[in-house]
């Protein structure tokens, strides 16, 4: 949060990157990602490293946090996929996303 608070004052102070410049560092970006996006998966399954998700079940708040390797880590416990840590949170197969509310469904509500 701090990196971005930086910069967005110093795009005040100095102005925005030439877009150019911008799309290329979105590009580089993309290229050395370790991040990789499996056909057909959404834009809002691809998180942030460092993003957390926040999910009640059985009354009982579990925090999901993306790594830098784009892994799902919870509680020390590292998991491929956000359907492998819902599935050990709740016991049962879930869809991942749905289950933390990033898509519609049976999650969202619960």
């Amino acid at each position: 949060m701090e990196s971005r608070l930086a910069y967005r004052i110093q795009e005040l102070a100095y102005g925005a990157l030439p877009a150019n410049i911008r799309n290329m560092l979105v590009e580089a970006g993309a290229k050395h990602s370790k991040i990789r996006s499996a056909a057909g998966r959404s834009a809002q399954t691809l998180l942030m490293p460092g993003t957390t998700l926040i999910r009640e079940w059985d009354e009982r708040e579990y925090r999901v946090t993306v790594t830098p390797d784009g892994l799902y880590e919870l509680n020390g416990q590292v998991f491929k996929s956000l359907s492998a840590a819902a599935r050990h949170i709740t016991g049962t197969r879930w869809n991942g996303p749905k289950f933390f509310g990033l898509r519609g469904g049976k999650g969202d509500a619960q």
